[in-house]
């Protein structure tokens, strides 16, 4: 439910009240045994499995003929509030602000739950085992105030604001100590506060120019038993205390700079080119903040230029991406299998393709 209130032409008040209700339920099933033929199996009871031998169960480490038959159900709700207030300071210029609640419902994380802790074990051994598998909602307060404006006669365009959000419980998936599992475990608390603007002139009617720029500064506020780095494990650590550091993927300064020119020729044809610069500082892409997991900053241009006709009934580009052939990996994680070593994804190297297009 949301409602305005027009306190003057040029004061308003926004108002608005959530309610979210989260119902989840798993089942999991397990029989471990033989069967004759795949099409004999009763699915919904498992009877015509055949419990592995004793001794069988034995050596393969696991219970024989165990059958798991667990059912977990759990059930979230939260109000969330927001207010915020307008007010324009002449015709083309609004200032803002606004405070809102944010829920994201808790879960299980099954991704862990096949594990029995560090034991490695296929199934856990009780319901209060994989209850340990839950995690709890995640909740934001979120402050913002901005100003937005429009310059010489509308072609400029100038949007301002500064925020800061505040997590409670924040959700965060990490590698576990034993090197191989992942969980989704609560982080405590963490703050995101910081500075964002956008402008948009169209300096002609051939040329527009564009951009951003963010400043952002993002830390743990409180983050005990984090996952530790494999240098940490391999002395003896099975977590980390991250309180004050900067989470991942949360670079101090980014932004982007593009741009749309248009050239006409011979009042027959249209020359475009669309050229895009965007940069970062440096951040980390680990959640336990490995310094090798750290991407120093970048920067990467992109180009793409196009002929037409003055109708655009066809065009044919050429586009650029990654003109500087930056390699910015994207993914990092841990080798669970060789300590010290990483599996590494990067994004993609310079690339130019062709592209053609007609509009019947």
């Amino acid at each position: 439910m949301s409602l305005t209130f027009n306190i003057t032409d040029e004061f308003r008040v926004n108002a608005g009240l959530r309610y979210t209700e989260v119902e989840k339920s798993i089942v999991r099933n397990s029989q471990l045994g033989t069967t004759s033929s795949i099409d004999d199996i009763n699915v919904d009871s498992f009877v015509d499995i055949y419990p592995l031998p004793v001794q069988t169960g034995i050596a393969a480490g696991i219970g024989a003929g165990a059958f798991y038959d667990l059912t977990f159900d759990r059930s979230d709700n939260d109000w969330t509030p927001s207010i915020g207030v307008e007010y324009d300071l002449a015709e083309d210029i609004m200032v803002y602000a606004s405070y809102s609640d944010g829920f994201k419902a808790g879960g299980f994380d099954m991704s862990a739950s096949a594990f029995d802790d560090l034991n490695m074990n296929l199934l856990p051994d009780s319901p209060a085992e994989l209850e340990n598998f839950t995690f709890d909602p995640e909740t934001v307060d979120a402050f913002e105030a901005g100003v937005k404006a429009k310059w010489l006669d509308g072609r400029l365009t100038t949007n301002l604001n500064v925020f800061r959000s505040t997590y409670s419980n924040l959700q965060q998936s990490t590698l576990l100590a034993d090197g191989v599992s992942f969980r989704v475990q609560n982080a405590g608390k963490s703050r995101s506060e910081g500075v964002e603007f956008d402008f948009n002139w169209i300096a002609s009617s051939n040329v527009m120019i564009g951009g951003n720029l963010s400043y952002l500064d993002s830390k743990f506020i409180e983050y005990v038993g984090a996952t530790p780095t494999a240098q940490q494990v391999f002395l003896g650590l099975t977590s980390q205390d991250l309180s004050g550091s900067d989470r991942p993927f949360s670079p101090e300064f980014s932004g982007n700079i593009f741009a749309d020119i248009r050239m006409p020729l011979a009042n027959e044809y249209v020359l475009s080119f669309q050229p895009n610069l965007f940069f970062t500082s440096s951040y980390f892409i680990q959640a336990d903040l490995d310094p090798g997991s750290k991407v120093d900053s970048f920067a990467k241009i992109d180009l793409r230029v196009a002929l037409s006709p003055a109708d655009e009934r066809w065009e044919v580009a050429i586009v650029g991406k990654n003109l500087t052939n930056k390699d910015t990996p994207f993914y990092l994680n841990d080798n669970p299998t060789s300590t010290g070593s990483r599996l590494v994804m990067f994004d993609r190297p310079r690339t130019v393709a062709l592209q053609g297009r007609f509009n019947f």
